[in-house]
């Protein structure tokens, strides 16, 4: 928030010849390119859900707020469209306002990795409460024309990345 404010002051007292568009990111999720290994893979917001995925318990609710890297990414090069509106602010979080359960992902990553959960890749039985924020961001959904992609989306993708890091790093230890 203090960023968003010290840029509503630039705004008012610089009176800038250009546009200013504010981008409110919920947690992001996704694959992190930089991340070459599996400990690197729990970092950022990524924690949240590999925690879940690795069996941890988290010990306090975290925000049910999440968006697909992606979808973020796209709304930052989307501002720049000359059609979108400039001066404006744009809230980046999928599923709605009834927000992320964490623990669902256990349940995706068992119906479509089997085969990490069975090879302890991935053990796919922890916990984290997540705690209901109302963080809508419809508006930015109807004014740049697209759906932030879901929770099942976001699962799968950092389930995916996790799977093929575990993979490459047993290939190392194993000579390959």
């Amino acid at each position: 928030m203090k960023a968003y404010n010290a840029t509503l002051d630039f705004i008012k007292t610089k009176n800038p010849h250009y546009e200013v568009t504010n981008i409110f990111p919920s947690l992001v999720m996704g694959k992190n390119e930089l991340a070459s290994t599996t400990a690197a893979a729990g970092s950022g917001s990524n924690v949240l859900m590999m925690g879940v995925l690795l069996g941890e318990h988290a010990p306090m609710p975290y925000s049910g707020t999440t968006v697909h890297v992606e979808d973020v990414a796209f709304v930052h090069v989307k501002a720049l469209d000359p059609e979108i509106p400039g001066n404006e602010k744009f809230a980046t979080n999928s599923n709605g306002i009834g927000g992320t359960v964490w623990e669902e992902a256990n349940e995706i990553v068992k119906r479509l990795f089997p085969e990490a959960v069975r090879d302890g890749i991935l053990k796919a039985d922890g916990t984290c409460a997540a705690e209901r924020v109302r963080f809508d961001a419809r508006r930015t959904e109807e004014v740049m024309g697209f759906r932030f992609r879901g929770w099942e989306e976001q699962g799968v993708s950092q389930a995916r990345w996790y799977i093929d890091l575990a993979k490459r790093e047993k290939g190392r230890a194993n000579g390959a």
